[in-house]
């Protein structure tokens, strides 16, 4: 009996929350590398590595939060509470954050990678907004991402496919993320760093355009940038789960050289796209 009593103790531990003074996260799987940092890191927080083979693709992915309108938005890091995570298996990880408002704020990751040498990687967020307030609370909660695809953050284009789907693309190098349930109620595409200066930097921050708008913003070129802004009015113990998926795609270089050759007009494409910033 004490021996199993002992085994259990072990499990409960291994699995219980970090306290929040850990502050790196590492997701890995076959070949795949993503790293959450909950404090700041040279200017940077939240994800600031996606590695395949080694090579990140990354700049910084995170989220933020404002309750009402009396306040501003939070970065999410300052709302931290700790993490869960299996040693054995570190393709998931569990995120807890608080806010003053008696709002939680619970983040799945789950990473899949598509073996070494692949060139290809996937990343879920499954998230939920729970509203434990005991009154109703309107939400707003943002996600905001900086890829440098192919390490030239100057030289990417980033536009919307649809309401749900934002892609980004290096010459043959692409990033995509869909978001299924539900889709946004706000979105901006843009230049670093003009939408996280804002989110930062800016009271009761809205991102520039409705969703429903999607399909009249142009694509912009050069260093890129997205978010997204959920708005939600939420009753007490109501909740909103945000299921999100990212793919990235990275070519191996007989893929990229192969098609430099083939077809002259998409090398001269590509040799157009990766022009340095002016």
């Amino acid at each position: 009996m004490r021996i199993r009593i002992g085994l259990v103790a072990v499990t409960m531990l291994a699995l219980a929350v970090v306290p929040a003074w850990a502050d790196t996260i590492t997701l890995q799987d076959l070949g795949t590398t993503a790293t959450i940092q909950t404090t700041d890191q040279a200017g940077r927080v939240g994800m600031t590595n996606w590695s395949i083979d080694g090579t990140n693709y990354l700049y910084e992915q995170w989220f933020w939060v404002r309750v009402g309108d009396a306040v501003g938005q939070t970065s999410l890091e300052q709302l931290y509470q700790g993490y869960t995570q299996d040693p054995g298996n570190l393709t998931t990880a569990t995120m807890k954050f608080a806010t003053p408002e008696q709002v939680t704020i619970d983040i799945v990751y789950g990473l899949l990678g598509g073996g070494v040498g692949s060139g290809t990687a996937d990343i879920t967020e499954q998230i939920r907004i729970r509203n434990l307030s005991g009154r109703t609370q309107t939400i707003h909660f943002y996600q905001y991402c900086d890829f440098d695809l192919g390490g030239v953050g100057s030289s990417d284009t980033v536009w919307m496919d649809s309401a749900t789907l934002v892609s980004q693309t290096n010459g043959l190098f692409r990033i995509s993320e869909t978001s299924a349930i539900p889709s946004a109620s706000r979105f901006e595409l843009g230049l670093y760093s003009s939408t996280l200066s804002n989110l930062n930097g800016v009271a009761t921050y809205d991102l520039a355009n409705a969703i429903a708008d999607w399909s009249t913003v142009a694509p912009v070129v050069g260093d890129a940038t997205w978010a997204f802004q959920w708005d939600v009015t939420l009753t007490n113990g109501a909740a909103l789960i945000i299921s999100k998926d990212k793919h990235l795609v990275v070519p191996e270089p007989l893929t990229m050289i192969s098609g430099f050759l083939a077809i002259s007009s998409l090398g001269m494409y590509l040799r157009r796209r990766t022009a340095p910033k002016a």
